[in-house]
């Protein structure tokens, strides 16, 4: 991805994106005989390419109904596009559903920020599923609530949907990954997916497929992962949207460029956004 670029939507997507020190692949498929779905994901890059934003958003509804309020996020991702902290970015996601609230319209979401000098990931959920991390070091898959102490946050890491509760309170943890970790961030269609009539995947369930696939080529692993636990490459029996995103710390550093060019980039977002 480009510079001050945001990329992302609720339409079909497989592609790989290279952002700094990080490699994402993004695998989103409507709701069946759905055009676009109720998924919602965006990936942004901050001037300098330093800050790299993820953003799965499970909104109520589906197809052209959840146009508008894409383009909407849309628009706070690119707003918050050179801040660090994400805190803000939140609470514009939860005031902007809390006036959607009489139509109806709310939305589980996730949002990470990969800042590249530290190679740290900040994750911030509202109702949505927990991702999965993979540990280069101990070459093992974990929920993420096994790998940080959720206990010490000052605010719950997994509280209501956006758009619930005015004041709510989102709380935030950092994962310091090395080259070689994973981290597995997806909606809820893919612990909701049917495996027999009367079972889903569910948490355990996709743990064990991971675990039970071999890492590399990591570029397919998400195809790989879904062959398995669907036994179908485009999967038909889903009841819900389906968004999953790998994300791969590269230890990559900052092109030079990219420092040099930055306050250009600022100047020129500034001067659109004022024309």
């Amino acid at each position: 991805m480009q510079c001050m670029e945001v990329w992302g939507g609720n339409e079909p997507a497989t592609r790989a994106v290279e952002l700094t020190g990080l490699q994402a692949w993004v695998y989103s498929l409507p709701y069946p005989d759905s055009r676009k779905g109720g998924d919602v994901y965006y990936l942004s890059s901050c001037a300098s390419g330093r800050i790299s934003r993820m953003l799965i958003a499970d909104v109520a509804g589906h197809g052209d109904l959840v146009d508008n309020t894409a383009r909407g996020l849309r628009d706070l991702m690119r707003r918050n596009i050179n801040f660090i902290s994400q805190r803000r970015l939140f609470v514009a996601l939860n005031q902007q559903f809390g006036e959607l609230r009489s139509a109806g319209r709310f939305a589980t979401a996730i949002v990470s920020t990969f800042f590249a000098p530290r190679s740290s990931l900040v994750i911030s959920t509202a109702g949505h599923p927990l991702p999965l991390v993979y540990r280069q070091s101990t070459q093992a898959w974990e929920p993420l609530s096994s790998t940080v102490d959720t206990a010490r946050l000052k605010a719950p890491l997994q509280n209501i949907p956006l758009g619930i509760l005015e004041n709510a309170l989102y709380g935030q943890v950092t994962l310091q990954l090395n080259p070689g970790d994973l981290c597995l961030l997806f909606s809820d269609g893919l612990l909701e997916y049917p495996v027999s009539s009367n079972e889903y995947l569910g948490s355990d369930g996709l743990l064990a497929a991971l675990r039970s696939l071999p890492l590399e080529p990591r570029e397919t692993l998400i195809q790989r992962m879904l062959q398995m636990v669907t036994r179908d490459s485009e999967p038909r029996q889903r009841r819900d949207d389906l968004t999953i995103l790998l994300l791969s710390p590269t230890g990559r550093g900052i092109p030079l460029q990219n420092n040099l060019l930055a306050p250009w980039r600022l100047i020129q977002s500034l001067w659109r956004r004022d024309s």
